[in-house]
């Protein structure tokens, strides 16, 4: 990277440059705004790289491209490093003796492969170490929830000091008292304690907290319950009550049996596959809809019933023969007079649900 321009017959004038690295964004601008400072008296040479750098300022990845201007003089060296400070070059400093270049680079080179071995060893490593905690990594997950699960326990009893021992009061099913009493039993037979859990019931002038046993079925009725509130103790559960009001009063508005198979053929699936869907993480929307899923059920079974009521299917009446068929028919053969003047009742009352016709009737009901 050393040239010579020879300006007279006995006098000879080195060349200087300058390396480094600009943003590809900027490579015009860098060139056109160093030939205008140096009018010229420049030579420029850009390569893009191949790969994007990881900026030394920023430590973002950059795309950039690599240069050398070469020029003649102080002043133009002047010049030429502000413009490359102004464009955020990263400048590299490279000798210009060629035998210092040769050793630089040669140092370079070995710098390079000495970083590159590290850098091997030690991702041999990484995978050595990461390979021998895979047979452990579940053992470990796993005895991380359980001491969080005790910890969490234990800070939710008192101590009582002159008995060193922990004092645990709560409240439970009266049904539950055996299990509860099985289950410290067995706790104290596995971990193999000296001293036995004490399971004592005391009486207390506090009321008891509403508690309603739920399964997969009803657990979705009583959370629509618990939003709008909890019954006091001893109370009769209002979502008894729900499992069939709430479907129906859904339907009164959701009355097209159309729609109500869609939901049917959807919740049918949901409840045939609950114990796969039950083991998945699923998102908050379908996590949402499986929760619900015998809720759904019985929704779409009341919107099919009440949609054959209103006679609905997908917005559209159909005339059904096995009831009748309609007892209206127009005035005209053309029906052009049926939205103003009405139908004419020829025949017998339609058997179930809203007679088709009654749609271009002019006293027809508004659904």
């Amino acid at each position: 990277l050393e040239q010579e321009m020879v300006s007279d017959p006995g006098k000879q004038m080195r060349l200087g440059f300058v390396t480094g690295l600009v943003p590809k964004v900027k490579a015009a601008t860098f060139e056109r705004i160093l030939f205008r400072a140096t009018r010229g008296n420049m030579y420029l040479k850009q390569e893009e790289l191949d790969e994007p750098v990881v900026d030394p300022a920023t430590a973002e990845e950059v795309e950039k491209v690599v240069f050398v201007v070469f020029f003649a003089g102080e002043r133009a060296r002047t010049k030429i490093m502000k413009i490359c400070e102004a464009f955020g070059a990263n400048r590299y400093p490279f000798p210009e003796d060629p035998q210092k270049q040769r050793q630089m680079h040669s140092e370079v080179i070995a710098r390079l492969s000495e970083l590159q071995t590290t850098i091997d060893a030690g991702n041999r490593h990484r995978d050595s170490l990461l390979n021998n905690i895979s047979y452990q990594i579940e053992n470990w997950a796993s005895l991380v929830r359980r001491e969080k699960a005790i910890y969490h326990i234990l800070n939710q009893l008192s101590i009582d000091v002159t008995r060193k021992c922990l004092l645990a009061e709560a409240w439970c099913p009266v049904y539950a008292k055996s299990e509860i009493q099985d289950a410290l039993h067995r706790a104290v037979t596995m971990s193999k304690a000296d001293v036995g859990t004490i399971f004592q019931t005391i009486r207390s002038g506090e009321s008891p907290p509403t508690y309603f046993k739920t399964n997969k079925f009803t657990v979705a009725f009583q959370g629509i319950i618990d939003a709008y509130g909890m019954a006091r103790y001893r109370e009769a559960n209002p979502g008894v009550f729900t499992i069939i009001t709430f479907p129906f009063l859904f339907a009164v508005m959701f009355g097209d049996w159309g729609h109500g198979i869609l939901m049917l053929l959807a919740s049918l699936w949901l409840v045939k596959n609950e114990r796969k869907l039950g083991s998945q993480k699923l998102g908050d929307i379908m996590e949402m809809v499986y929760g619900g899923r015998y809720l759904i059920l019985l929704m779409s079974i009341f919107s099919i019933y009440t949609g054959f009521i209103y006679n609905e299917f997908f917005a559209v009446a159909f005339d059904f023969a096995i009831f009748g068929g309609s007892a209206y028919t127009c005035r005209s053969p053309d029906c052009g007079d049926a939205a103003s003047a009405g139908l004419v009742k020829t025949g017998n009352t339609y058997l179930f649900g809203v007679d088709p016709g009654g749609r271009a009737h002019a006293q027809s009901c508004p659904f």
